[in-house]
């Protein structure tokens, strides 16, 4: 039976109030502890835990600060408890809240078929009674990020930041935009990836303006940077992980490190710095093993995978990717496992064709399409246009382009490509369209194995 409120003092019910707002503040700062302690005492100024509705928000919130802070165990206890004593009598909006707050629970502790029946709940109460929108059209597209498509992920992110911007609500614009990066990046293409800048920037500004330096926030620093190495803007992306490490607090939880961690390895690797880049990569596995994380495990699992084969080091390769796709299948991270079958599958294929000892130029995705564009003769403010990146990135991408190559002009480069080849013996179709199409270069290519280049340049969208 549903606890009536008791009768206090309007100086009580203040003091409660103004606690909540400071937890908040606290919280958004990035101080966890003196969030945590405030939403303590604000608790037992309401009467404990078992209070009645007066609580309600107070516990979500501890909740959340106690997921933020890697205590997943505890904040699923809290939010599944909660849920079963208000989901008979109280208003669809509490009830709402509080599966949204289950679903980022579970997603983080690794729970993804259950986040996806979850957000289903918000979607059922959103479709009855036409509550917000945005906060259940955000749990349904975090829930597709861990357990559904990047398509599904992407649409229905762009649904939550559309709602949550006809509702003036910059929290949810903040969550919303941060979750339709990671769907741009599920994918790990360059286009995806320059989707993913575009709104994670919109994250760091907005996030700016707010003042917070909230564990989460710092997380899509490290997804902004990421994105970036994608595009091959590693100037770019070394300056996001700079500024990260500025705000990075001691009371930081280690989900936080090991996803700037990441970041790092994978900017090492894309410069050059394989071996580097595979040793701050296991660094963030280990610390990921210590933490109930396992979706953050297996994205830097594969993350080292890629960086491992880059190093020539296949096994050891071969044994992360595996690592990553059976936690992936087991935990119903069916977008995760699906990048783990394409690196596992591209590594494989690169076994068959002897690619260990192929003596080929080896190029990340970006820096391979670059190659084959201005190969065939495109400037770099064509590339740019064609690849949705800056002129800079190009320039950049190219300059490395051409020390693995070791050429240093444009002609150059188009001619070690031709002589690439002739010694591949290889002519495929790029599957772009049903036109009969020219033949095409192949380079070795890091993380996507051989990468179709196109030896004209073809300025359609």
């Amino acid at each position: 039976m549903i606890r009536r409120k008791r009768p206090r003092a309007g100086d009580t019910d203040t003091r409660i109030g103004a606690l909540a707002t400071l937890a908040r503040v606290r919280s958004l700062a990035g101080e966890p502890v003196a969030a945590d302690a405030a939403l303590e005492e604000a608790l037992a100024l309401a009467g404990g835990a078992d209070a009645g509705p007066e609580s309600w928000g107070l516990i979500r919130m501890r909740a959340i600060l106690a997921l933020d802070s890697d205590k997943v165990t505890e904040a699923r206890t809290q939010v599944t408890g909660l849920l079963a004593e208000i989901s008979e009598f109280a208003g669809v909006e509490e009830v709402m809240a509080t599966l949204v707050a289950l679903t980022r629970i579970q997603v983080r502790s690794g729970h993804c078929r259950e986040a996806l029946r979850t957000a289903a709940r918000c979607s059922r109460a959103l479709a009855e009674t036409g509550v917000q929108a945005a906060p259940a059209l955000y749990a349904a597209a975090l829930a597709a990020t861990a357990g559904g498509t990047a398509d599904e992920a992407r649409h229905l992110a762009e649904q939550a930041v559309r709602a949550s911007e006809a509702d003036g609500d910059r929290l949810f614009l903040l969550r919303a935009l941060a979750v339709l990066g990671q769907a741009e990046l599920l994918v790990g293409d360059p286009r995806g990836a320059a989707a993913a800048v575009e709104a994670l920037r919109r994250v760091k500004e907005l996030g700016e303006t707010m003042s917070a330096a909230d564990p989460p926030l710092l997380h899509w620093y490290g997804d902004l940077a990421e994105a970036l190495v994608v595009l091959g803007d590693t100037d770019a992306a070394g300056a996001v992980i700079r500024e990260a490490r500025t705000r990075v607090s001691g009371e930081a939880p280690g989900s936080v490190l090991a996803a700037l961690e990441r970041a790092e390895g994978l900017c090492e690797a894309a410069i050059g710095r394989a071996k580097e880049g595979a040793l701050r990569l296991r660094a963030a596995v280990d610390r990921l093993r210590r933490l109930p994380l396992p979706v953050e495990l297996v994205r830097t699992l594969i993350a080292l995978g890629a960086a491992e084969r880059r190093a020539r080091r296949r096994n050891a390769a071969r044994t992360a990717l595996g690592e990553a796709l059976e936690t992936a299948t087991l935990i119903g991270a069916a977008p995760l496992a699906a990048r783990a079958r394409d690196e596992l599958s591209r590594l494989e294929a690169g076994d068959r064709r002897g690619e260990a000892g192929s003596g080929k130029p080896e190029l990340t995705p970006t820096e391979a399409r670059i190659a084959g564009l201005v190969g065939g003769g495109a400037t770099n403010r064509e590339v740019a246009a064609e690849l949705f990146i800056s002129v800079k990135t190009v320039e950049g991408a190219l300059s490395r382009v051409y020390r693995k190559f070791g050429v240093r002009s444009r002609t150059a480069l188009a001619h070690a490509m031709a002589v690439a080849v002739i010694a591949s013996g290889a002519a495929v179709d790029s599957g772009e369209d049903d036109q009969v199409r020219p033949a095409e270069q192949t380079v070795t290519v890091s993380q996507v194995g051989r990468m179709r280049i196109p030896r004209t340049f073809d300025t359609r969208r």
